[in-house]
Parts: C-alpha cells; structure tokens; sequence
C-alpha cells in the first residue's frame, strides 16, 4: 500500500539532490520533510532529516534530524536541529558543530544522559544521570543502590547508597570512608605536598562544641616531623582519654594498664630510659629514669615512689 515504492540491484535506489549551488561550496540542503495531519497545505511538516553541505570540497557535510516544536503552521527547516552526525563522524545532540565522538549540549543550562533500565523503571525519577548542571559535573544515582568504580574488570571503590566511600572490594563500611587493600602492605594512605622546599601535608578535624561552634585539630608532617596540634586553646593529646587536660594525657583503667615504658629501641627489653609501673593505689607504685629496671625498680637512674621520695640507685 506504499505510495513509493523503490526497487533496484544496487544502492543507487533514490537520491535527492539540490543542485541549486552545486559545486559552489556554499550551504546546500537537500531534506525529506514530515508531516501527520490531514491539511493537504504545504504547511505542518514538523519534522525532517537534512543533508547540508559544510563548505567542504566534494559536496561533503552534516546530516541534521529536525524536529519543529513550534505551536504554529510552519515547516521544520535546518534550524530546528535536535542532532547532526558531522562527515567527520562526530555526533551533537542540541549541539551543530560537536566536536567529540557524542556532544551533549544544554542551552538551559543543563545536559544529562539518562540511563534507565527495566529494574528500575523508565520515570523522571528512576536510574542514573550523568551530565552538567550549569558548571557542575553530576553523578547522580537515583536508586537505592551504589556508584562503582572499575579498572581491568575489578571494582576499586564505591560509594555506597548511604554515603561511605570504600575501597578494595568492600561493600559497606561503619566510616565515611575505609580504604582497603587485601595484601600485607596495602593499607596505606599517603599525604604529599611538593610546591616548596619546605611544603606540609595535613589531615585537618573538625568537631563541633557545646556552644555550636568548630574546632579544628590537625595531624601534620614538616620535614619528616609529626605535629599534633590545634586551634588556640586546642589541640590536646589524649591517650585513652577523649578529653585531655593537658598537652599529652596518657590515661588506663589501672595503672598496671598504662603504657609502661619509652626506651630505645636498639637495646634490649630490660634496658629503659622512662618506667611507670606498680598498682594504682598500692604502696609500690614507682616512676624511674632508669637503667636496667629490676623485678621492683630501676637499679640505676632516679626512682620516684608514691610516698614523694625519691633515691638515686647507683
């Protein structure tokens, strides 16, 4: 029931040719135009697929599929673009002259691709968006599930559908972010700051007081140093405590549980500089700059004892 019916041996079946400026090198066109409605005017044609002719040599140019959304009688013609595939190969959508393999363009502003599938539905509101909101890149998930990123077929981070970030294969976390690595020296996290001589590198943590406001406490590296500090005020070290008094607090459920000693590490465990040792309460409880503590005490070095005495043992 075709009202044209081609039919031929070859690809030379139908060929719409504007020979208007042929040869010329100008802005020819040559369409096919549609139209779904009963008037028999040449009118209401909304939509269209033009070949244009670029300026390029040998009647090259962009093949352009329009759609007229104008609420009015006129012809879809060139200038109702919606996407092009350039001679070059490269495809635009809202874009005329796209200058990588697929260029979406947003005039509003914004320019998303949707990714949508049957499990999760085919709205507004379902699957991913990737694209531009003004300058801003968007990855955007709409459903509850998690953003993965892969190399050579191995998933290397997440971000999970509450919000952690993890790494290594993991799948949830009880942090904001946990990085993994399933070997013996994997887990690392490396701070490296290079634009002088004399650059830090810092963790920065922020906690909020009873009187609503921030306080930052940082962790920072200078020349191979480690700097535990604060704002003003702040920046307390606490061992076992949370709220130090004093610039390093070292605190224990007993005193048989505090960290005992701080020795050089080439001699042997006998051998100390600094011991705090015996039972809280008890009348045995000692603090010695030592040498060479004994079963009791040091047996060289200045001992402390609880009574407030002290005795040099020589």
């Amino acid at each position: 029931d075709a009202k044209l019916h081609v039919v031929g041996a070859n690809d030379n079946n139908l060929i719409i040719q504007n020979s208007t400026y042929q040869g010329s090198g100008q802005n020819t066109e040559a369409a096919i135009r549609f139209k779904v409605n009963s008037s028999s005017d040449a009118e209401r044609a909304k939509a269209g697929i033009h070949f244009k002719n670029d300026g390029s040599a040998y009647g090259r140019g962009d093949l352009h599929f329009a759609v007229d959304s104008a609420d009015d009688n006129g012809n879809v013609d060139i200038n109702d673009s919606k996407m092009v595939i350039t001679h070059e190969g490269n495809v635009g959508i809202d874009q005329t002259v796209p200058v990588n393999k697929l260029h979406v363009s947003g005039a509003d502003g914004y320019a998303y691709l949707k990714l949508t599938s049957d499990s999760t539905g085919h709205t507004a509101s379902d699957g991913s968006r990737i694209g531009l909101n003004g300058s801003d890149l968007r990855i955007i998930n709409a459903e509850a599930a998690s953003i993965l990123f892969q190399t050579q077929n191995n998933e290397r981070m997440r971000i999970t559908s509450t919000g952690e970030i993890v790494t290594g294969g993991l799948t949830s976390s009880t942090g904001q972010l946990h990085l993994y690595k399933a070997d013996a020296t994997g887990g690392k996290l490396v701070l490296q700051s290079q634009v002088a001589s004399d650059a830090t590198a810092k963790i920065s943590m922020m906690s909020r007081l009873l009187d609503n406001t921030n306080k930052t406490a940082y962790i920072e590296a200078y020349r191979g140093n480690i700097n535990f500090g604060g704002e003003s005020g702040y920046g307390k070290v606490g061992i076992g405590t949370a709220s130090p008094t004093h610039k390093l607090n070292v605190v224990a459920a007993s005193g048989t549980d505090v960290v005992q000693s701080i020795r050089n590490p080439s001699t042997s465990w006998g051998e100390y500089a600094l011991t705090r040792y015996g039972t809280e309460g008890a009348d045995f409880r000692y603090m010695d700059f030592g040498y060479y503590r004994g079963a009791s005490e040091a047996t060289s070095g200045l001992v402390i004892k609880s009574q407030a005495n002290a005795t040099l043992a020589t």
